[in-house]
């Protein structure tokens, strides 16, 4: 019996021998050390335990050897890396030094945001690439964010303004960003009767009428508060009682088939909020429709001068 018992431990410790004997030829340039890697787990029957993220930064590995044992390799591949390796039977572990595991691996990033004019802009998003985690500048432009890992990049947006991407690692001192203006974002929204547009993509000309232009100015009627403000825009009033009668207006000439006491007029189409209505005048009250509208709650007015 004890023969047998050791024979069977002579036979355990050869194999375990053989295992850790094993060689192989590898020739790599440039290589990651997921390659190297997976190049060792085709030629051998080691397995191999690592996690992802501590072996993706290892890149840039040459090697040309032939016949060579693993940890050789191995011990070529993690030199000057914050990685060694620990042999288990017939498995390979791959870790982080126990005096890295220590250390700090996060990095509090802050800084500035201006625009080109050197004014600070509160709301911008700075957030990690490609991760949901992120923070926004205050009213004055600073932002601080904690991030864990040691390195990356930061995309930093809002909206009129193109979006940027910085670099940073530990060392990363304050930032100062400067944003550039996206002009194509800024266009100004035009509503062109039943549609909109904006200003860049609009072909005819428009103009607007602030509230303020004529508050606090008596009228019975907001037609004939257009009066002198627009150029190519004539008011003519048909009738001299007060908030009655027709209101003629003519926009760039007398061009249009519209035809009102025996004169071509181009009476517009008023559209108020979104509701398209015409100038009409009751046969029964003398009113005009354009009366019963309250001057005061007006906020603008916009009057396109064309068929566009």
């Amino acid at each position: 019996m004890k023969l047998t018992f050791l024979l069977l431990t002579c036979f355990v410790v050869q194999a375990f021998a053989s295992l850790n004997a094993q060689t192989v030829t590898i020739k790599k340039q440039n290589a990651s050390l997921e390659e190297v890697i997976w190049e060792l787990k085709q030629q051998t029957r080691f397995t191999f335990m690592y996690n992802n993220e501590d072996i993706a930064q290892i890149k840039g590995i040459d090697l040309n050897e032939k016949e060579v044992d693993v940890e050789k390799i191995l011990q070529k591949c993690l030199k000057n890396t914050n990685l060694e390796y620990v042999v288990l039977n017939n498995a390979i572990v791959i870790k982080l030094k126990m005096n890295t595991l220590n250390e700090k691996k996060s990095v509090t990033l802050k800084g500035w945001v201006y625009d080109k004019k050197k004014e600070p802009i509160p709301g911008v998003t700075v957030k990690l690439t490609n991760i949901n985690l992120g923070t926004a500048t205050n009213n004055k432009g600073w932002f601080s964010l904690s991030l864990p890992l040691t390195k990356g990049t930061l995309e930093f947006s809002f909206v009129g303004f193109k979006t940027q991407k910085i670099n940073f690692t530990e060392r990363t001192d304050t930032l100062r960003i400067i944003l550039e203006e996206d002009v194509q974002t800024l266009d100004e929204t035009v509503v062109v009767a039943y549609g909109t547009t904006t200003r860049r993509k609009a072909t005819g000309a428009v103009s607007v009428v602030k509230a303020e232009e004529f508050k606090g100015i008596p009228s019975a009627n907001i037609a004939n508060l257009l009066q002198g403000r627009v150029a190519g825009l004539d008011i003519t009033n048909l009738s001299g009682a007060p908030g009655g009668g027709d209101v003629a207006i003519t926009v760039r000439g007398y061009n249009s088939l519209d035809v009102e006491a025996g004169r071509r007029f181009s009476n517009p189409l008023w559209v108020i909020d979104g509701v398209p209505l015409n100038t009409f005048t009751s046969p029964i009250t003398g009113t005009n429709l354009l009366s019963d509208l309250n001057p005061d709650m007006i906020e603008s007015i916009q009057i396109l001068k064309d068929a566009s």
